[in-house]
């Protein structure tokens, strides 16, 4: 469900995914019981966990309960305040059983959907199911006006006129006691709901694939995304979540706030690994960011030609470094360099060769270096250039060479 979510809005980050999900049987009823819920237990479908990380942005339980049975009607209940109370930040819908229902059965159940749960919880609306099957007859209908009627299947447009109007389509019959409802369900144009979280989005969602050092997915791996920035996060969005890797090797998170983030992984047996590289998430957007395990910084061989530079006639010489680096992990990235000037006078800035992800990277950049020094240097003047390797997994490692402009030349 997390890698349907976060692929499709990355595709489209406006689109409202929904699911309908398992409601058979009671309700849960305490936080505890809903491991004892068919659609934990029997379905394997832990909605509850998904609405939670807001994997869904709609939650459509198909609560399918007859109301006219007495033993059944309290399930339906159950699931609508169940429902209310675990929609997190994300939307509910009570998917309503009018198939298994006569309209006056319908009708009670979507007063009861829309009033708030006892913590004081809304849904966001109702989906009836199904327009082929809109109600059926009832033997001794006890929400008949009379009560106790027997009632027959009086087909769809009747259930809309039962919604909008709370009579038959010819207005002599009542569906609804108008003392107890005197304005129908759906008396007015019903819109749709505000998802904020779509219309102004506050947080940002990240995604990708984990690999091992020897490019298999990593499945079952446990895997930790942290922001690393210091500065405070929205209320509504997360700068920690935790997860484990899917067959696939996919792990995700929604819900992050923007800033960059850092993802450890720890597949089964092994130690944690944490990215060097870091990632920005940004609100409203999915991040892709594909980790492999690269524990290693590559080598770096490096030679300079010349080392000394003489005579100090304030010339400038090219100093042609050379060398190689070698990553057997996830390979080169770029080789960049720096010179440092003993005397902070001439640092020439050297262009960074592209690695491409090779295994091994060549180099030989010729540096422009003033052969000077001051006379009274007794010990001459230095210069040293680092050049660092970086591989894709942002790992680096500097090597360095000096080069000396010496005070005097002994023979």
């Amino acid at each position: 469900m997390r890698r349907v979510y976060l692929n499709a809005v990355a595709i489209r980050p406006q689109i409202k995914l929904s699911a309908a999900l398992i409601a058979f049987g009671g309700g849960p009823t305490t936080e505890a019981s809903w491991s004892s819920a068919e659609a934990y237990w029997r379905v394997y479908q832990d909605w509850r966990a998904w609405t939670e990380e807001g994997i869904l942005d709609v939650a459509a339980p198909m609560i399918y309960k007859a109301e006219h049975s007495s033993t059944i009607r309290p399930q339906w209940d159950q699931w609508s305040e169940w429902t209310k109370n675990h929609a997190y930040n994300r939307s509910t819908m009570m998917g309503q059983g009018a198939f298994v229902n006569a309209i006056e059965g319908t009708l009670r159940q979507v007063r009861r959907a829309f009033t708030p749960s006892s913590a004081g919880h809304f849904t966001s609306g109702v989906i009836f199911f199904s327009m082929a099957t809109p109600d059926v007859a009832v033997t001794a209908n006890p929400f008949s006006i009379p009560p106790n009627q027997s009632t027959p299947a009086r087909g769809f447009f009747e259930l809309a006129s039962g919604l909008t109007t709370g009579r038959s389509r010819d207005g002599t019959r009542l569906y609804e006691d108008p003392s107890a409802n005197p304005v129908p369900v759906f008396a007015d144009e019903a819109f749709v709901p505000d998802m904020p979280w779509k219309s102004i989005p506050a947080a940002g969602h990240l995604m990708g694939f984990v690999r091992d050092e020897a490019g298999r997915v990593v499945d079952a791996g446990s895997v930790s995304i942290a922001r690393v920035e210091e500065d405070e996060a929205p209320e509504t969005t997360r700068t920690n979540i935790a997860g484990v890797t899917d067959g696939g090797g996919f792990y995700g998170g929604v819900d992050l706030a923007s800033g960059h983030y850092q993802v450890t992984v720890t597949p089964v047996g092994q130690p944690a690994y944490t990215t060097a590289c870091t990632t920005a998430v940004t609100a409203g957007r999915v991040t892709s960011f594909d980790v492999t395990i690269d524990r290693d910084a590559p080598t770096v061989t490096l030679s300079a030609s010349p080392r000394e530079l003489w005579p100090p006639d304030h010339q400038v010489v090219d100093v042609v470094v050379s060398g190689a680096a070698v990553d057997g992990g996830t390979g080169i990235d770029t080789v960049s360099f720096r010179v440092l000037d003993e005397y902070s006078r001439v640092q020439p800035e050297v262009g960074s060769v592209a690695g491409g992800g090779l295994g091994r990277v060549d180099f030989a950049e010729a540096i422009p270096l003033e052969a000077a020094r001051d006379g009274s240097d007794r010990d001459g003047r230095t210069y040293v250039i680092e050049v660092t390797a970086t591989d894709r997994a942002c790992n680096a490692r500097t090597a360095s060479i000096s080069v000396l402009v010496p005070h005097d030349q002994r023979r």
